[in-house]
């Protein structure tokens, strides 16, 4: 998904209306400025960021699978997106979040594409704080939920689990690479104003492992697997 395409999808979901709550609120102002220039702090980094208003984990990769004459192509992306307009509201059905996500997997030889989608109101507390909440984010390590979709850590590794109408991946990270700051230590511009600017990091060459379900028929990924992970978030991008 190109970066305009992710924005644009980004700025669709804001325009949704209000999930729940009991009162209303004039829109606050955002707690989190423009961007600047910090050190990234590493777990803490790696979890969410809600006080500020776009943010995504976005997952890319190429699996090779053992005596198959194949060759398929992955990607699982959760986004996050602060509602401005429920950051007041006293209810803990307030929409104070929307968590989305995207999965796909693609047989690149046979041309072939299967995607699924999930979407979700999360109000802001901590996972397992609020039974309301079907959606969650850990602001204190990689710790994503939507539904049944998952990123998460474990132990030294990322696991994604995102199981679909048509297709399942269910798929461990484990790093080869140091963390890969992107722009300046982290802090990557996008534009002239000062505003467009976001914390970005990535995970490079990631060694991926695990199966993935197509057609009633669950196949495991052989050593050589690849991966990406790109992590970023900003008050307006």
């Amino acid at each position: 998904m190109s970066a305009f395409s992710r924005r644009a999808l980004l700025r669709a979901t804001t325009t949704l209306a209000p999930l729940g709550g009991l009162t209303m609120a004039l829109q606050p102002a955002s707690a989190a400025e423009a961007a600047k220039p910090r050190p990234l702090v590493f777990p803490r980094d790696f979890g969410a960021h809600p006080d500020f208003k776009t943010e995504w984990w976005y997952v890319t990769g190429w699996a090779n699978l053992p005596g198959v004459d194949a060759v398929y192509g992955f990607q699982i992306t959760f986004f996050r997106s602060r509602v401005d307009g429920t950051q007041a509201m006293q209810s803990r059905l307030a929409a104070r979040q929307l968590l989305f996500a995207h999965a796909a997997i693609t047989d690149v030889r046979a041309k072939r594409l299967w995607h699924d989608q999930r979407l979700a109101r999360w109000s802001g507390e901590a996972p397992g704080q609020n039974a309301m909440d079907t959606a969650s984010s850990s602001s204190q390590d990689t710790g994503v939920l939507l539904h049944d979709w998952s990123l998460l850590r474990e132990g030294a590794d990322l696991r994604a689990r995102a199981p679909a109408q048509d297709f399942a991946l269910d798929l461990r990270f484990a790093a080869s690479q140091p963390v890969l700051l992107q722009g300046k230590q982290g802090l990557s511009r996008k534009g002239p104003d000062p505003r467009q600017t976001s914390y970005y990091y990535s995970l490079p060459q990631l060694k991926a492992s695990g199966t993935l379900t197509l057609q009633g028929k669950t196949l495991e990924i052989a050593a050589g697997s690849t991966a990406w992970l790109d992590h970023e978030w900003s008050e307006e991008m």
